[in-house]
């Protein structure tokens, strides 16, 4: 029996797809890729040349540091390219599983006060992460306007933090076995998107696409990059707009952004996209 958290989705996706007969006519393309860099200008337009490395991927994941306008406009960008050589994909949001009605209420009617009273936009500014930013809403709205996806909700909060991973996991499967010929394309941040065992703070740490690639495969996970800029997000200084840590060497090509692809996880990610600079996104509204 399908999940009722998992119905709105079935209903939006049902009139986005043609078909649940597999995935679409380009997923043979460049089953072995070599790494390299692919410059882009337009975070929402990724060059056609980029699919090949997305195009056999059962799961498309973005890890991000929440809070840049950056990271949702790309994970657009990817859902745009998808939907141009495939079926429509469900996009996956680290956004509490109970948002998950008002969500899909959102995504039919357009009412902006769904967001603002029914969902984690909502929550008091102690309990923002950065996740709840105009970025974030205007993601909702682009893929509400041109539905070229569904959109599923996958935070299992709450639950103890050691295992939000694993219900994450259990989340992106759900939909994956609803959806058998729908990508899924899963934005999250960048612990959750490892796809090896460790992290600095634990060498043990399993992070949801490690989960994930034990019941599903292949993955394509792609750590979110970037020289300079902010962010506005939680940190031991509080919440608001902090400059970030540089997270990539400086890029010697000219273009704002690049994606890059190997066949084997590097530093726990198969691949990277690549932002010269960020910029923080306030809290919505």
């Amino acid at each position: 029996m399908k999940s009722p958290l998992l119905a709105g989705l079935a209903l939006t996706l049902a009139v986005l797809l043609p078909g649940q007969d597999g995935v679409g006519a380009h997923a043979s393309e460049g089953s072995v890729i070599a790494p390299s860099e692919i410059p882009f200008n337009d975070p929402h337009e990724f060059p056609q040349s980029a699919y090949p490395y997305i195009a056999n991927a059962r799961v498309v994941w973005l890890g991000e540091m929440h809070g840049t306008n950056e990271a949702p406009a790309l994970l657009l960008g990817l859902v745009r390219l998808i939907s141009r050589n495939d079926h429509p994909p469900v996009v996956a949001l680290e956004i509490p599983h109970g948002n998950q009605t008002a969500i899909d209420d959102f995504l039919k009617s357009g009412d902006q006060a769904v967001l603002k009273t029914r969902t984690f936009f909502a929550y008091k500014l102690e309990g923002k992460d950065g996740r709840a930013s105009q970025a974030m809403a205007r993601l909702l709205e682009a893929l509400r306007t041109e539905k070229i996806a569904g959109v599923v909700c996958i935070d299992p909060v709450p639950v103890p933090w050691n295992q939000r991973d694993q219900g994450m996991a259990a989340r992106i499967a759900e939909s994956a076995a609803h959806f058998p010929g729908s990508k899924i394309v899963v934005l999250t941040g960048n612990a959750h998107a490892l796809v090896t065992e460790g992290a600095p703070w634990d060498p043990k740490y399993q992070g949801a696409a490690l989960h994930l690639a034990k019941q599903i495969a292949p993955i394509a996970t792609f750590d979110f990059r970037y020289e300079s800029g902010t962010v506005w997000n939680r940190t031991q200084e509080g919440f608001g707009e902090h400059k970030v840590k540089v997270s990539s060497r400086p890029w010697a090509g000219s273009a704002p952004y690049y994606i890059s692809f190997g066949d084997k996880p590097v530093h726990g990610y198969h691949g990277v996209i690549f932002s010269r600079n960020v910029s923080g996104s306030p809290p919505w509204p």
